[in-house]
Order: C-alpha cells, then sequence, then structure tokens
C-alpha cells in the first residue's frame, strides 16, 4: 500500500502554507499540530500518527496522537525511556529518518515488540526528527496497524515535510514570544510594571484625536511623588523603589481599563481619564491620595510614609496635547506651592 504521488505533494504545499501562517502564534502549539496530524493521516492514509517530544534527552512524552483528535491530551500521557529502548534512542539522534517496514524485527524497533507492537497490532513504523538549532527534540511518528508495509520515498519525504514544519512552526512561536517579550520591555517600565514614557506618547495621539472627533471629555493628570529625595536619602534607593512599586499598585487598582497610566520616570507619572471631566478626575486622585495616606510600607523595621501632589488639566479641542500636559505639569507645581499632598485642577 502507497500513498499517491500527487496527493503527497499537494499536501506537503498546504502543509508548509499552514507551517508559514503569521497569525496565533503565540497560541497552543497543539492548535498548529492538529492540523498537521489530520493533514498527515489522509494523505498517508496511514493507521495513526503522534508527536513525541523529547524530555531531558532521556524520554519521549507523547504530546498529541490522531486517535485524540476530538478528545483532550491524557492527564498522563505515554512515555517511552531511553534506557528501555537504546536502540531506537540512538536512531532519533543520529538525526535520519527511522523507516521501518517490519517493527518486530527491525533492530531499532524491536524492543517496543512485547509491551507496545503485538498488543497495538503495529506492523510498520515511519518516524522522522523534529530538529532545534540542528538538534532532535522530538518525533513524528507514523504506524501502520495489521499490515506491513513498504514505505515509499515519497512519503518518507512528506513525513519529513510534516517534521519540518513542526521545527518551524516551533521556532517561529519561539521568535513571536521574544518579540512580544522585547516588546513588553520597550513599553513597560521594569520597577513598577506600568507603561513606560514611550507607550504613553505613542498612544496618547489615538486618544486625543477620538475624543477631539466625539468632542468626549479628556483628562490629564500629572503626579509627583513628594519629598521623594528626602526618603532616598533617609532609607536608601530600595526603600523607595517600594514606594514607587506601592504607589502604581494603589493607581492601577484605582482606575478603569480605559485609563491610561504611565511613569514618565523617576517619581513623575501621568494618567490620561478618558471621557472623564477634570472635576471627576479629580475625585479619583483623591481616592487614590485616601488609599496612599492608609498604606504601610515597611523598610528595614522602619515606617515609610508617602504622598503625592497632582496637577490636572482638561482637554480643550482648540489645543495640543502637549499644551494640556503642559497645563497639568504646571498644576502640579500649583499644588506643590500650595503645601503638597494635594490635587489642583489647572483653571
Amino acid at each position: 500500500m502507497a500513498s499517491d504521488k500527487s496527493c503527497l505533494v499537494a499536501n506537503s504545499n498546504l502543509v508548509r502554507r499552514i507551517a508559514s501562517k503569521r497569525e496565533n502564534l503565540l497560541t497552543d502549539t497543539h492548535l498548529f499540530m492538529k492540523e498537521i496530524i489530520l493533514l498527515g493521516l489522509n494523505a498517508l492514509d496511514v493507521s495513526r500518527i503522534s508527536i513525541w517530544m523529547i524530555e531531558d534527552g532521556k524520554y519521549l512524552k507523547c504530546v498529541l496522537n490522531s486517535e485524540w483528535y476530538f478528545t483532550e491530551v491524557p492527564p498522563q500521557p505515554p512515555i517511552i525511556e531511553k534506557k528501555n529502548h537504546p536502540e531506537y534512542f540512538s536512531a532519533i539522534f543520529f538525526g535520519n529518518s527511522i523507516v521501518v517496514n517490519d517493527a518486530e524485527t527491525d533492530e531499532r524497533t524491536k524492543s517496543f515488540c512485547d509491551d507496545y507492537l503485538k498488543p497495538q497490532n503495529i506492523k510498520s513504523m515511519l518516524d522522522t526528527i523534529i530538529f532545534k538549532e540542528g538538534f532532535p527534540i522530538g518525533v513524528v511518528c507514523c504506524e501502520q496497524v495489521g499490515e506491513s508495509r513498504d514505505w515509499s520515498v515519497e512519503e518518507v519525504h512528506f513525513t519529513e515535510v510534516l517534521a519540518d514544519c513542526c521545527t518551524y512552526r516551533f521556532m517561529a512561536r519561539e521568535q513571536a514570544k521574544l518579540e512580544k517579550k522585547l516588546e513588553t520591555l520597550a513599553f513597560k517600565d521594569a520597577l513598577t510594571g506600568v507603561h513606560n514614557r514611550r507607550f504613553f506618547f505613542e498612544s496618547i495621539d489615538v486618544i486625543f484625536n477620538q475624543h477631539v472627533r466625539e468632542k468626549q471629555p479628556l483628562s490629564f493628570a500629572m503626579i509627583d511623588l513628594d519629598n521623594f529625595k528626602s526618603i532616598n536619602d533617609k532609607f536608601g534607593h530600595e526603600a523607595g523603589d517600594l514606594v514607587l512599586r506601592k504607589f502604581a499598585e494603589i493607581v492601577k487598582s484605582s482606575l478603569r481599563k480605559s485609563d491610561l497610566f504611565c511613569r514618565l520616570g523617576g517619581e513623575e507619572f501621568v494618567i490620561a481619564f478618558q471621557g472623564l471631566t477634570s472635576d471627576k478626575a479629580k475625585e479619583v486622585l483623591e481616592r487614590i491620595s485616601k488609599s496612599v495616606h492608609d498604606c504601610s510600607i515597611v523598610y528595614l523595621n522602619a515606617k515609610v510614609n508617602f504622598t503625592f501632589s497632582a496637577g490636572i488639566s482638561q482637554l480643550n479641542y482648540n489645543e495640543t496635547i502637549i499644551a494640556s500636559i503642559r497645563h497639568a505639569d504646571e498644576a502640579v507645581y500649583q499644588a506643590k506651592k500650595r503645601g503638597k499632598d494635594q490635587v489642583f485642577i489647572c483653571k
């Protein structure tokens, strides 16, 4: 029994197209592997296809099986230990495809005979290697039940395409994860976990234009922690970092998802209150101020108290973003001038 060559070529191209898709690279790889398995199962007309991943170089764990296609992965998936099947593992690490017409007699697979091949009535196997940076990390395993099978060159090549596409997909997913991490690092403040200055100024144009277009209120709050240098001088920079993190935590828990909260640098923060007037924004900041007063930070057995001053400006549709932010910054100065620990609205 052999698969139709033209069918294999067509499905090889389809597998490559699926593997090259950029969307959803950060989703569960099982979704992609299910597509690959289903295509392989139909194209090869084989009894079963499974994907196994190498763990610690000592065993293989089955992560997907065509028989599980419409079910969840078992809580304890099958495992193959290297110590029980050294010839099979040697073949994997050698890197060539394992083409086995008679699984019960082949040196690479006969160790499976009593425990696996005979009970499952498996006669032939075709296993191709999934690589990562030139090293085997898994196997695509095709099994023929009931009768021996002479695997054709085209079938071997098609199965190698399945394995190579798994390789590509895994590497693309890791690249996507790395890109996501770098993006997060680029736009997040490492200390507090809130968005940074770069994110604020890359996001605010869209928010600003939307509110101008819809004639909706938009208020800016510039925030400066009071006497922050004194906290660093008296308790040390680690205590100052604790204060910044605690303040960011309090603010985040007090805002809506639509509000944009960013650390501009040092002890300076900014909030864009979408859809709020300056008076409503002040109410929010006064609640935050009360939470700050109620909180307690202990560093090296010393209690560290802190407060903040804030200035608010409401969007004037005839002014620029920079002008609105400058008004809020001027309001912070007025709050400081009036004794600190207060919220001042720019009129």
